[in-house]
């Protein structure tokens, strides 16, 4: 066997071992990038509530109206109500305890499990 086909062979087996085993450590990171995703479509939202909360004095009912025009501005604080990286809608509730809080049910799409992303933080 020459020298070319043992490099080819070698080149071969490290290809097929990256490729096997690149989706393992590359995985975390995707989970870690969408966390970011949504905490930066989380911050745009707070901007948002609370640019509403200083023209209004108060929080609005519901996401939808941040998408309408304020008194005396002719475009809206956002053109639309983004969706989380896994596609669901962000929950907006307002507790009693505080002005608003905004979740997202993460991953698994279910409500209160341990992947829930939560403003302000619990």
């Amino acid at each position: 066997m020459g020298r070319f086909p043992k490099l080819f062979l070698w080149i071969c087996a490290l290809g097929t071992g990256i490729s096997l085993l690149a989706p393992h450590f590359a995985c975390p990171g995707v989970f870690a990038t969408k966390h970011r995703r949504t905490y930066g479509q989380l911050g745009q939202l707070v901007w948002a509530l609370e640019e509403y909360r200083s023209v209004r004095g108060e929080v609005p009912e519901s996401l939808e109206y941040l998408t309408e025009p304020l008194a005396g501005s002719l475009r809206p604080l956002l053109l639309g109500i983004p969706l989380d990286p896994w596609g669901n809608e962000f929950v907006y509730l307002l507790p009693h305890d505080r002005p608003y809080q905004l979740r997202s049910y993460g991953e698994d799409g279910l409500p209160h499990t341990e992947d829930d992303l939560v403003w302000p933080k619990e």
